[in-house]
């Protein structure tokens, strides 16, 4: 029930005073203290507020080109990822923070799942180091959605294999470090 807003860079920290009169709970996450922070309203979900796309550290879509592709969502005054980027973000969320998938996050993947979106967003994926995995964790997603539209029992949330967690440390973790 909470969402994930991400704002462009150098701007972190004016946002997150700016939605502090706001709430009426503000957590600092402790494993990401100085790039996320948790808000609670009243009533409804929380905002968890991000610097960037990213989970403890590591860096998945740059913020410059996570905005330069994102369009407007109708007459919200947020901007919406590109297909391929809400896709990307799924599947590094599974990747990177929880090691599996939610039976929200499959619904989100679902439609998602065109031709063309899977493809451009395996591209983007493997130019920022982390393509193996990426396909790894679409290949679990692909299979539990074609599941669970068959009517089959699926195990929720749905773990990601041990060897996917070893692939995005083999893979992503040598180009973080250069």
């Amino acid at each position: 029930g909470d969402f994930d807003l991400v704002v462009p860079d150098g701007t972190w920290a004016a946002a997150a005073e700016t939605l502090s009169g706001w709430c009426v709970r503000r957590e600092r996450y402790w494993l990401e203290r100085a790039t996320k922070v948790l808000l609670w309203p009243p009533s409804g979900p929380a905002v968890h507020l991000h610097a960037s796309v990213s989970w403890f550290g590591v860096p998945v879509i740059p913020n410059p080109r996570l905005f330069a592709r994102a369009s407007a969502c109708g007459d919200h005054p947020w901007l919406e990822p590109r297909p391929a980027d809400r896709l990307r973000i799924w599947l590094a969320h599974a990747l990177f923070q929880n090691l599996s998938f939610e039976l929200s996050e499959l619904l989100a993947i679902r439609p998602l799942l065109r031709p063309d979106v899977p493809a451009e967003a395996r591209s983007a994926s493997a130019r920022e180091g982390w393509g193996t995995a990426h396909d790894q964790a679409l290949a679990v997603a692909v299979e539990t959605v074609g599941r669970l539209d068959r009517g089959e029992s699926v195990p929720l949330p749905m773990p990601l294999p041990t060897k996917v967690s070893l692939h995005v440390a083999l893979e992503h973790t040598p180009r973080l470090l250069r």
